[in-house]
């Protein structure tokens, strides 16, 4: 005779792990095509976005972050489809198993972080919502930070109230009321966010815009 208990806890899981595998399914789609997307935006040097709930998000403009992404979104696709005969294959052969999963996972570690980068936004934007001032510094003298970025890369430093960074994006050109996409400029994060030393410092550079309160 079986359990009801066991019975219920079935139906429960039953609804719950179909929408966890339709939730996965539907990533695979998404992943293949931000790839395509991001390979089509460097290759052309286009500026894409997707809108997905009143929100443009960028597309990355990296080829190696495209490859990346198809790559993960090929990946995903293959362990929903066999999962079973994926875990079948590593009971019975744990040697080559084990082999494989060691180079997958020096791959992420090597190149991980440069996927990282590009979903934030580029290097130079992660470095400045990092607080990598030192690393910043040099991509400027390196000439590998485009004028497109100023006003991400202004806003993360005001937001976080990394007064260093704020000092070298001023010192660099930046103007101090310079937005991030959505028109928000530097100075109403700092308002909000960054504390009195990030409002100092964009005032003393010359910013316009005013606090609607002290800062916090």
């Amino acid at each position: 005779m079986s359990d009801p208990k066991s019975q219920d806890d079935a139906t429960k899981d039953g609804p719950l792990k179909n929408f966890a595998l339709l939730v996965l399914w539907l990533c695979v789609p998404g992943l293949v095509l931000g790839g395509v997307l991001a390979i089509i935006s460097d290759l052309g040097d286009w500026d894409l976005a997707m809108g997905i709930g009143g929100s443009d998000i960028d597309v990355p403009k990296d080829r190696y972050a495209g490859f990346m992404l198809m790559v993960l979104g090929g990946i995903l696709g293959g362990v929903l489809h066999f999962g079973g005969r994926v875990v079948d294959l590593v009971r019975t052969h744990r040697v080559p198993s084990l082999v494989i999963g060691a180079v997958v996972l020096v791959i992420v570690v090597l190149f991980g972080g440069r996927l990282v980068e590009a979903l934030d936004g580029g290097p130079a934007v992660s470095a400045a919502m990092k607080g990598e001032t030192d690393r910043l510094r040099a991509m400027f003298d390196a000439g590998e930070v485009s004028p497109d970025d100023h006003g991400r890369m202004l806003c993360w430093a005001a937001q976080n109230g990394d007064v260093p960074t704020l000092e070298l994006l001023l010192a660099r050109g930046v103007h101090p009321d310079a937005t991030r996409e959505d028109g928000t400029p530097a100075m109403k994060l700092a308002c909000s966010y960054g504390g009195q030393d990030a409002v100092a410092v964009l005032r003393h550079a010359g910013s316009e815009v005013r606090c609607p309160r002290p800062p916090g």
